[in-house]
């Protein structure tokens, strides 16, 4: 299920503290026809299915140490996540599409971090 603070205009994020600007229901019904769904299928399937762990089943791209960005263990949005702890990861901003983790990942890590990933974000299917 989507995240109440995950609907977002098409290509856009959410941050927990965010509203939406346009009708919800529009937005919601928006990003789940443009969501990551089918991805979960051809992800890795070994590791842990809890996203806060370590070996989460469906990194996207790991970042760096403190950095992560998975697809949520229902398919339907990609999480960037920081790491708050040993064997603990924590969601940060959600998007439903590529464009919203380009955003995402500009905003939260520092130039040359969001330089060294761009192509692998630009490689995701969505």
């Amino acid at each position: 299920m989507l995240k109440d603070n995950a609907i977002a205009d098409q290509g856009g994020f959410s941050d927990p503290g965010d509203s939406p600007t346009t009708d919800p229901l529009a937005t919601l019904e928006n990003s789940l026809q443009h969501a990551p769904r089918r991805l979960v299928g051809t992800l890795n399937g070994t590791g842990s299915h809890r996203e806060r762990d370590d070996d989460y089943r469906w990194v996207r791209i790991p970042i760096d140490a403190r950095w992560r960005v998975i697809v949520c263990k229902e398919g339907r949005q990609y999480v960037l996540q920081y790491r708050d702890g040993p064997n603990h990861w924590t969601g940060k901003k959600f998007a439903p599409t590529k464009a919203g983790v380009h955003l995402a990942v500009r905003q939260c890590c520092d130039g040359q971090t969001y330089a060294a990933v761009r192509d692998k974000i630009e490689d995701l299917l969505i």
